[in-house]
């Protein structure tokens, strides 16, 4: 049978650890995710806002591995009811940085900046096609992170996902799944007085746990 459209179910993602084969800095870096979710208007276009705290990747240097986990207050993506007919879609950007990240007021300010920019962005859209909420997301998160140069002066943007989870068709469950990001960059290599190609590549862990609503 069918479920029921006016049924409900709490849809929780949250980012989990990250681990690198190699990283995209010779000197060693930490890691931080920018983006955020909104669901579709069935569910009254619920939004939230994601920006974590950068995690030190240990053991991280040139040519070597590390692994860091999101802390649990700042790796939420989303938690919130939905209903069973409706999406809740995010979009997610991937940064590495290497200069002072700030304090936690500096955090939450950024937060709200970037919620926001979000919720003026997910409005505006004129229809909520597959793609185009994380597409709105991603557009709008660069441009609230700007007043804090730290966040593009001192780190690399080296990549985004784009995921929509429609609740119908999910498992319930806490389930894990994995986002790899693998790629090559060029720098300079100074003893030598050529470009150096570098390959790195990031492993992102997260779950998706949709449960029945109570009532």
């Amino acid at each position: 049978m069918a479920e029921s459209n006016d049924r409900q179910k709490r849809v929780t993602i949250t980012l989990e650890y990250v681990a690198t084969e190699d990283t995209d800095d010779d000197y060693g870096s930490a890691f931080y995710v920018a983006g955020g979710a909104a669901t579709g208007p069935r569910s009254g276009s619920k939004r939230k806002a994601l920006l974590t705290y950068p995690v030190t990747l240990d053991d991280v240097g040139r040519d070597t591995a590390g692994s860091g986990r999101f802390e649990r207050g700042d790796c939420i993506i989303f938690d919130d009811n939905v209903y069973v007919d409706d999406f809740v879609e995010f979009g997610l950007q991937f940064c590495t940085y290497t200069s002072d990240f700030g304090d936690e007021d500096t955090l939450r300010s950024l937060t709200s900046t970037l919620t926001a920019h979000i919720e003026t962005a997910v409005e505006s859209l004129p229809s909520v096609a597959n793609g185009a909420v994380a597409g709105a997301i991603l557009a709008a998160t660069p441009p609230a992170l700007a007043i804090r140069p730290t966040l593009g002066e001192g780190g690399t943007i080296f990549g985004t996902v784009q995921k929509r989870v429609n609740v119908a068709d999910w498992p319930d469950g806490d389930n894990e799944y994995m986002w790899t990001l693998a790629d090559q960059s060029w720098k300079h290599d100074k003893e030598r007085g050529e470009f150096a190609s570098r390959q790195w590549t990031y492993h992102i862990t997260y779950k998706v746990d949709v449960q029945p609503v109570l009532t």
